[in-house]
């Protein structure tokens, strides 16, 4: 796995690209609000024995342009179909995200659907974790 970033630069932004460089189907993850791609490296250590993983830091998080012009949900899928354009042209891709990420590849993926993309949604930090909620009590009335 590389550990120094890929860029992409689109518009006024530039994207930090992690990549596994490993074998078979491909795979972009995407991180949460206030979180960043590497928040995702053990899913994607996890996935890489059998998919090539790309992390990518969306704009404003991690190693990315810190404060874009646009911020739009917009914006931020079309980083993705841009990234996927650049690095890997043609390529059938899933898109995998967490929170936030998840409704990114939710906007992204059905733009690409000629080309292969499916937006699949993650939940909970590294996509193996459920938190456990406690019950909600009401507080003893005196």
């Amino acid at each position: 796995m590389t550990e120094a970033p890929r860029w992409v630069e689109r518009e006024d932004v530039r994207l930090a690209v992690a990549d596994t460089g490993g074998k078979g189907p491909v795979v972009v993850l995407l991180h949460g609000l206030a979180g960043s791609s590497r928040e995702l490296m053990p899913t994607a250590r996890a996935l890489s024995a059998t998919h090539r993983v790309l992390l990518l830091g969306q704009r404003g998080y991690g190693h990315s342009t810190r404060r874009p012009e646009d911020r739009c949900r917009d914006a931020i899928a079309g980083d993705v179909l841009t990234t996927i354009e650049q690095l890997l042209p043609g390529a059938p891709v899933s898109l995998v995200g967490q929170s936030m990420g998840a409704h990114t590849a939710r906007l992204a993926g059905p733009r690409r659907l000629d080309r292969g993309a499916a937006g699949l949604p993650g939940t909970g930090p590294g996509f193996g974790h459920v938190p456990r909620r406690r019950p909600l009590t009401r507080p003893a009335r005196p």
